[in-house]
């Protein structure tokens, strides 16, 4: 099996943990404070509070953002190379947005069942290291996408 591959079978387990979070979320319900903290500052302390209703948005927003950019990463590649003279393969291309992907659905839902876990509790914040994990994220896109461009020069040249 090709990373591509492994990377694809992983992102079809992204709809099963949002559907495990709205789960959890409708199990608890009842015992939530009606009043919960709704976005937080870069420490993880709560500075944006509403009613707990808003705590559906988020895993009904992700799964509708995990479907519109499935399809996205998998469609663009060949429409560019039904526009392209030489058509090639965008595997490679594919497999790098996908782990970006993955990496910032996972991140924030960590940071969103530890936001559920703790308004449970009865406390309004999440574990401030969690805040950064959307921007290592996109680091490490970033950096995939530096190494990508120095081994494609490194091959032309």
């Amino acid at each position: 099996m090709t990373v591509g591959q492994k990377v694809k079978y992983l992102n079809l387990s992204i709809p099963i943990l949002w559907v495990i979070a709205l789960l959890y979320l409708g199990f608890h319900y009842q015992a939530l404070p009606h009043t919960v903290a709704i976005h937080f500052n870069l420490a993880g302390e709560a500075d944006d509070f509403g009613g707990k209703g808003h705590l559906w948005a988020l895993p009904i927003i992700f799964l509708v953002l995990w479907s519109v950019c499935t399809v996205l990463i998998g469609g663009l590649p060949k429409l560019i190379n039904v526009l392209e003279e030489k058509p090639k393969s965008r595997q490679h291309e594919i497999t790098i947005l996908t782990i970006l992907f993955l990496l910032l659905h996972i991140s924030v839902w960590l940071m969103y069942m530890n936001q559920l876990y703790n308004v449970k509790r009865g406390e309004h914040e999440i574990m401030g290291y969690l805040i950064l994990l959307p921007f290592i994220s996109v680091g490490v896109f970033i950096v995939l996408m530096v190494i990508r461009w120095f081994k494609t020069r490194k091959t032309k040249a």
